[in-house]
């Protein structure tokens, strides 16, 4: 049929692609409201190899609350070697300072954990996560009649757990990760 096969997942990482580390997506979902509220923004993150998913609905997603998100995800299952971001400035940094680095790059940094960045208009590089995406939209906002950000947050942790239950397999089979620090 004159295809050829896909590049292996992570190809533009060696360890990676060999399946010897994991890398953690991340990205936010933009533009729903919840009926007479601020816009929200879901960060949603998938690791790679494991397919481990995770979501964090709140008003006004902004770089702060992605760094703490990061954390308590760390916390719980652990360290990537890498983690991948488009370049939305809530990840790179704003605008007005275009060479510092903005928080969410100084805490991987800080965490031992290599930021990675998709190029612009590149799809194939945000394929795992943007599913989730849609998977999410879905299965949890489509599905939603819930008129406050607790009970969204509630539909959408019951999801996530769900999705870990039935990838348990493949999320235990994926690469080892490092410990959070405890300092």
């Amino acid at each position: 049929n004159g295809r050829s096969s896909p590049p292996p997942v992570g190809w533009y990482l060696p360890d990676l692609a060999a399946g010897r580390v994991e890398l953690d997506s991340f990205d936010v979902i933009d533009g729903l409201y919840l009926r007479g509220q601020p816009e929200l923004g879901i960060l949603t993150g998938i690791s790679i190899h494991g397919g481990q998913p995770d979501a964090w609905p709140a008003f006004g997603m902004r770089a702060v609350q992605v760094v703490a998100a990061l954390r308590e995800r760390w916390q719980r299952i652990g360290r990537p070697a890498y983690a991948q971001f488009d370049n939305d400035t809530r990840f790179i940094g704003g605008h007005a300072w275009p060479d510092s680095i903005g928080p969410v790059i100084r805490e991987c940094l800080a965490l031992g954990v290599t930021p990675v960045f998709v190029p612009a208009r590149e799809m194939g590089f945000q394929a795992a996560i943007e599913a989730l995406n849609g998977r999410w939209q879905a299965k949890v906002w489509a599905r939603s009649w819930e008129p406050t950000l607790d009970a969204l947050r509630a539909r959408s942790d019951a999801y996530i757990a769900a999705s870990a239950r039935r990838l348990a397999l493949r999320i235990e089979g994926a690469p080892a990760r490092e410990p959070f620090p405890s300092d």
